[in-house]
């Protein structure tokens, strides 16, 4: 139904809707993928480290840090990505 609806054919105007959604999209996957890559680098691999878990149970166990302190986590996670952005125009 999506597909059809990007592209079907019509007679009226023009319209940028079904590319701001795609758009929208892509750039809400790009967001959660940095997080889920952030949060396995700095939380999950240390969790697998020191308990010495498969990954799996090591993000089972990071869930529940997550579920408890999600707005850290959010915080940390834009506080990251301000400070990559900071450094990176400095260079």
């Amino acid at each position: 139904m999506g597909a059809y609806f990007i592209f079907a054919r019509h007679d009226g105007p023009w319209t940028p809707a079904p590319f701001v959604v795609l758009a929208a999209c892509v750039v809400l996957g790009g967001l959660v993928a940095s997080y889920i890559s952030l949060f396995t680098e700095n939380f999950v691999v240390p969790i697998m480290y020191k308990d010495n878990l498969p990954v799996l149970q090591a993000w089972k166990k990071f869930f529940a840090l997550l579920r408890r302190h999600a707005g850290h986590f959010c915080l940390y996670g834009l506080f990251v990505g301000f400070c990559l952005s900071c450094s990176a125009s400095r260079s």
